[in-house]
């Protein structure tokens, strides 16, 4: 999903709301969910908190963050590939609501949430990509764990 020019693929397509919902009623086994990434969302400007009414898999959702460059969005429109006016962050320093909500639903994620280090600014060091996971430690309180939750429950 971060290369720029590369249409639409099954991948995005599987990045909808309502692609979610339709799959969820074609299969409806408890062993099916899906690996939820808020920042998939952010990019293709859609708010990732609402409740989406999908099934989370049960063996991990990914934490990264993604910054909408609004001056570029302002230039290029919202019809440009998604990475033309977005850039992949660590959590915390993008646009997705890590600390908002609360766990309403019967159950919470309580399963691996894996980091994606995308974000530039920490990749040329191993140092800097402990930083990076120190930081997004940080701001993946229980709390947001428990935000995630209420967003894909």
């Amino acid at each position: 999903m971060l290369y720029p020019y590369t249409g639409r693929s099954a991948s995005i397509w599987l990045a909808l709301p309502a692609i979610w919902r339709r799959i969820s009623r074609w299969i409806p086994s408890p062993n099916f969910g899906l690996n939820y990434d808020p920042s998939h969302l952010v990019m293709q400007l859609i708010d990732p908190s609402p409740p989406f009414a999908i099934r989370i898999a049960d063996s991990h959702t990914h934490a990264k963050d993604m910054r909408i460059d609004r001056d570029r969005l302002n230039e290029v429109g919202s019809l440009e590939p998604p990475m033309s006016r977005s850039t992949a962050k660590i959590p915390g320093l993008g646009d997705v609501p890590w600390a908002s909500g609360s766990c309403t639903h019967r159950r919470c994620y309580e399963r691996p949430v894996c980091v994606e280090v995308e974000d530039e600014a920490f990749h040329d060091t191993l140092e800097g990509r402990k930083r990076s996971l120190r930081i997004s430690h940080r701001v993946l309180t229980p709390d947001c764990v428990k935000a995630i939750c209420s967003w894909g429950l």
